[in-house]
């Protein structure tokens, strides 16, 4: 499961049953110091480092690829800071990772009934 270092953002990568991916690659994904934001599409894809700022539907991807499916809209109703240069939201990634893994810890957890 994907923990957060201190000082710096370290994912690591989740196992296939997680959720139904192979990350094996993506065993060290740094942060970078640019703004992540220019434009209003996704502007990370997997395999990339991981920024450190990120507008919504790239921060709804980082969370899709490291924990659960999320659309940018559910972002809006997230406790996150938001700073909104040139009228586009840009989000603190540590800070959205942080709030995504606690969400996840909090969610039900059970299992199903095999067949």
């Amino acid at each position: 499961m994907a923990q957060l270092i201190t000082g710096r953002i370290g994912l690591e990568p989740c196992s296939q049953a997680h959720h139904g991916t192979d990350h094996s690659e993506d065993t060290s994904l740094n942060v970078i110091n640019s703004e992540n934001a220019t434009g209003r599409g996704v502007t990370w894809q997997p395999g990339q480092p991981v920024p450190v700022r990120a507008n919504r539907p790239t921060s709804a991807a980082l969370v899709t690829h490291f924990y659960f499916p999320i659309s940018p809209r559910t972002l809006e109703r997230w406790p996150l800071t938001v700073r909104r240069p040139n009228k586009v939201a840009i989000y603190e990634v540590e800070e959205l990772m942080r709030i995504a893994e606690q969400k996840l810890n909090a969610a039900c957890a059970y299992k199903q009934a095999e067949a």
